[in-house]
């Protein structure tokens, strides 16, 4: 477990007042609701003082001590007891906390923080309350919370839904997202502001298919291959278009790397260590705007290539001619790039690749026709090897008759010239057709019906309902063109989504352009060149973030992300600023994902980490502090993981629904981010806040509501460890399998079950969630053995136990739904057992 930032004040112990409110725990062994043995109150201490919460200082300064504590006097006793009067509390004495500043080092003076008697109220605990109901003094926030995520634990998987959605519409728009690497368990550290050295984002399953299959070797690829067999850090330069990136890749895959990923040209090689290397992988960072040779020494370069050989790992560096390294003694270390070779090979190449088995026969008469060669031969002539892997895609693409598809691909790459691109823009048959183009740029990926009423909306911003001033639209128009006309016109297409569902399998047919490049030009190229559309495109964004289905949200917020990276300050000042300050939720979470979007780039990072830093100050707005816990990542991506675990322990402590809802929402990402890839950190950090009772009790009850939040949410398709194979249909939760894949992790997510089944607010909420996760492994043995593992690992006492094996006969009647007697019988024999376990 990582060391806590800074103790509470002196002798912090909270009673049951928690986070402003009084949450009154309730029943007894019988069942009434309360887990069974369960403490309401801890034993009176003479009313200890405890410290409240930090004063943000995210985007740098130093942080104000801590606010004045509140010191309660504490019923002694247990479920059924009544509680005392408290004695009057000690002042306790708080501790200043910082958090991270961009420039490194946490700051924060002392505070002394006035302790302030309160009594306990008498017998809170003799209250029944029924099961499954919120506690009666919850206020109509926390209602809200405790019914969401009630109706979470129905429907689980809103989390990676938006995940892939975002990911898809980062794709389609070509904004390349930051992938933060680096495995290790960390401590909530507050004393280092700079980013992370590198970043990678790993190859994808069709770019890893494109390279085994439609690489075309360069005439001295195999010398080139003997030649670096046994060097760890291969540099490589050469003239921008041979092909150098996909060489490099090709170099390191033929090595035998475990993995394949692509490094952020905004990574300093200079000062990476080993927490940012996966072991066994290949990196290859293709340096196009020059930093890597501005900033690598040959000492520089020496150390790197013993990290990577420690490492079993292998990176190759690809300089452009235009900008060889600047250190003389590295210079004569780089090998020169093969000469690339023939474009036509490799349009051919593509040509097959893109058009599958299935095609195969289609190509090949493709590459027959004299018009279909003239035009390859035509576009070989100084266009670079992209230009000819392109052309092979757009000719296996082509759904035109065979002799007309020469030159409709020709038209096609016509519009690479920008006033070719104007002119088709321009020139679309009406105004239907254009803001269609533009509703496929935003929302390429949705299904066409989606996509066609929302540009159906921005038309109608665009010109007014038929009247007596507008007599434009006759009510006895008749119908329009139809689907594939209107696609046709905007060279765009009904294809296969690859986006998974929440509700299982993929969106089916979805819209988007032609050109994966397309939708990108589009976007910008309205926004810069058309004033009309301009005025009401902010107008036209905030209906659609805010649209009831969330994929629609995720993709307008990425779209204004992208149109922020030109004008930061218009947009933030008409779009972002007043979505972060709405009620609602959707439009918050929009703005968080629109800024991370910004920040990619790397020129608006530092505005937007300040940005969001005044957002999360703690004299600010509480839909602004929302917004600050949902935009954490961008934190996690340009400050490291110390900047965002500052970020939301700082935010953990606000007493209020939304910003409790953002910071729980956020931490659900934390553990589905990357595959999983960051679930030891995010359980090191729930687990401080949710046990121990070190943080106080409003972090307390972020922990364990946050962890509820994982565990209702995140299911993995991946579950079984330690060799077996689930044969069930439905996946795990995601928390179950994460115990499952490593021995110590039941012990980590079972101290949680623990708490969470004994906790006075949450008990209800964790009998519903434990019960879903009983009914999703009912039929699969190895899930249920897992889950019996776990749950032998939270029966850490008495408490927890009996809550435990209560729970147990619930399953076994019925009493939640479906019975689920497996789950029972297995968890119940391992309890019974587990003292003769290995």
């Amino acid at each position: 477990m990582a060391p806590d930032v800074a103790g509470p004040g002196a002798g912090g112990v909270v009673g049951g007042h928690q986070a402003g409110r009084w949450f009154a725990g309730a029943g007894g062994p019988q069942g009434v609701g309360a887990p069974p043995g369960a403490a309401v109150h801890a034993p009176a201490a003479g009313g200890l003082g405890q410290a409240a919460a930090p004063a943000a200082g995210f985007a740098g300064g130093p942080a104000p001590g801590l606010a004045p504590g509140l010191a309660h006097g504490l019923a002694p006793g247990g479920v059924n007891a009544p509680g005392a009067p408290g004695a009057p509390g000690a002042p306790g004495l708080g501790v200043g906390v910082g958090q991270a500043t961009p420039a490194g080092g946490a700051h924060g003076g002392p505070g002394l923080a006035a302790g302030r008697g309160d009594a306990v109220p008498g017998s809170a605990a003799d209250t029944p309350t029924a099961a499954g109901a919120a506690p009666p003094s919850a206020d109509v926030g926390m209602r809200e919370l405790r019914d969401g995520l009630s109706a979470l634990a129905a429907q689980p998987g809103a989390t990676s839904e938006r995940l892939g959605v975002e990911q898809d519409a980062l794709a389609n728009l070509h904004v390349a997202a930051h992938q933060v690497v680096g495995r290790d368990q960390f401590v909530l550290n507050l004393t280092n502001g700079t980013g992370p050295a590198l970043r990678s984002t790993p190859l994808g399953e069709d770019e890893l298919d494109q390279l085994n299959d439609a690489f075309v070797p360069p005439p001295d690829f195999a010398r080139l291959a003997a030649d670096t067999r046994d060097q760890a850090l291969v540099l490589l330069c050469g003239p921008r278009g041979v092909g150098g990136q996909t060489t490099a890749l090709a170099l390191l895959r033929g090595s035998g790397v475990r993995r394949l990923l692509r490094v952020d040209p905004a990574s300093d090689l200079s000062r990476v260590s080993r927490e940012d290397f996966e072991p066994g992988c290949g990196y290859v960072l293709s340096d196009a705007g020059g930093r890597a040779a501005a900033s690598l020494s040959a000492y520089a370069a020496q150390n790197l290539a013993y990290l990577l050989r420690t490492l079993n790992c292998r990176m190759a560096v690809v300089f452009q001619d235009a900008a060889p390294p600047h250190d003389p003694d590295l210079a004569r270390a780089v090998l020169s790039a093969p000469a690339p070779p023939p474009s036509a090979e490799v349009t051919r190449a593509h040509l097959l690749w893109h058009a599958g088995p299935a095609g195969a026969p289609r190509a090949a008469r493709l590459l027959a026709r004299d018009d279909v060669t003239g035009l390859i031969a035509a576009e070989a002539h100084g266009q670079g090897l992209a230009r000819a892997a392109e052309l092979g895609r757009l000719l296996a693409v082509a759904d035109d008759p065979e002799d007309a598809v020469a030159d409709r691909v020709s038209r096609r790459l016509a519009l690479r010239d920008d006033s070719a691109f104007a002119r088709w823009l321009q020139d679309l048959p009406d105004l239907d057709a254009q803001c269609l183009a533009l509703a496929t740029a935003v929302f390429g990926g949705e299904a066409y019906e989606t996509v066609a009423a929302l540009g159906d909306r921005l038309r109608d911003l665009l010109r007014p309902p038929e009247s007596a001033e507008h007599p434009d639209r006759p009510r006895n128009a008749p119908f329009g063109a139809t689907r594939s006309l209107r696609l046709r016109s905007i060279d765009a297409v009904s294809d296969y989504s690859e986006v998974p569902s929440r509700h299982g399998g993929t969106r089916g047919m979805v819209v988007r352009f032609r050109d994966p490049g397309m939708a990108a030009r589009v976007l910008d190229h309205v926004w810069h060149e058309y004033d009309a559309v301009r005025d009401v495109v902010p107008s036209w964004l905030r209906a659609c973030a805010a649209h009831e289905l969330p994929t629609v949200g995720v993709r307008a917020a990425v779209a204004a992300g992208s149109l922020a990276r030109h004008g930061f300050e218009s947009v933030r000042v008409g779009l972002l600023q007043p979505w972060a300050a709405d009620e609602n939720p959707a439009l918050r979470d929009a703005a968080a994902t629109a800024l991370r979007v910004t920040a990619s780039d790397g020129v608006h990072a530092a505005a937007v980490r300040n940005l969001i830093g005044a957002w999360a100050a703690t004299d600010t707005a509480p839909a602004l502090q929302a917004t600050a816990a949902r935009a954490w990542r961008v934190a996690l991506e340009h400050g490291g993981r110390d900047a965002a675990w500052g970020l939301l322990h700082g935010l953990a402590a606000v007493d209020d629904p939304d910003v409790v809802d953002a910071v729980c929402t956020s931490m659900t990402e934390y553990f589905a981010l990357d595959d999983g890839a960051y679930q030891d950190d995010a359980l090191d950090l729930v687990d401080q806040w949710a046990t121990g009772g070190r943080y106080g009790g409003q972090r307390r009850l972020v922990g364990e509501l946050a962890f509820l939040y994982a565990a209702a949410d995140l299911v993995s398709h991946t579950a079984a460890g330690a060799g077996e194979v689930s044969a069930a249909p439905s996946a795990w939760p995601a928390l179950l399998a994460c115990a499952a894949r490593a021995p110590g992790h039941y012990d980590e997510v079972g101290v949680l079950w623990a708490a969470v089944l004994t906790s006075p607010d949450f008990y209800d909420l964790a009998q519903e969630i434990l019960g879903e996760w009983a009914r999703r492994v009912e039929d699969d043995r190895p899930g249920r053995a897992a889950l019996a593992r776990l749950l032998a690992a939270a029966a850490t006492g008495p408490g927890p136990e009996r809550a435990i094996r209560y729970e147990l006969a619930r399953w076994a009647r019925g009493e939640r739904g479906r019975a689920t007697p497996k789950a029972a019988r297995d968890v119940g024999v391992h309890l019974d057992g587990r003292n003769r376990l290995p």
